[in-house]
């Protein structure tokens, strides 16, 4: 089944907030995120434009044909410009990856954006678990334009070994 991604306005919140329980939606996005926020304190976000939302639906919005909501946000770091994915949740990831994949891409580069970050929860790590250490948050990142970059993690490489 094919899946439309809509991109949710401050404009569009109190029409979306009258269909669903919009708080109650955004805290699951943040059950598998170390974003240390509300659904409350995202929506005020969203009102201000500090924060973006987007929603995974068939053909339109309506509360039971939401298959996943996602959560950003635009970082300025010192050494480039960063959409962040601070929550993701959703039903058939599969169904609707690449499409949301391709809006994305497509407003990070509208805002300059030189790449996509998402924190998300991996899971414990089985040899770090015995010493009591729980893997809080992965940090996956993908650049704009790859060939900017050298290693895709914003470091910049020497072409000569260091001795």
């Amino acid at each position: 089944m094919k899946h439309a991604i809509f991109f949710c306005t401050p404009a569009d919140l109190p029409a979306l907030e009258e269909l669903i329980d919009l708080p109650a939606l955004l805290e699951e996005t943040l059950v598998h995120t170390v974003a240390g926020i509300s659904g409350d304190q995202i929506i005020e976000s969203l009102r201000q434009n500090k924060m973006q939302l987007w929603l995974v639906a068939p053909h339109r919005v309506e509360p039971l044909s939401i298959k996943a909501i996602c959560v950003t946000e635009i970082r300025q770091y010192p050494r480039w410009k960063a959409l962040n994915v601070v929550g993701l949740v959703g039903d058939k990831m599969s169904e609707w990856q690449d499409a949301m994949d391709e809006s994305l891409m497509h407003f990070a580069k509208e805002q300059k954006c030189e790449r996509i970050e998402c924190y998300v929860r991996k899971g414990l790590v089985r040899k770090l678990a015995p010493l009591g250490y729980r893997q809080m948050a992965v940090v996956l990142g993908k650049w704009i334009d790859a060939s900017s970059h050298e290693d895709g993690l914003g470091y910049r490489h020497r072409t000569q070994a260091v001795r």
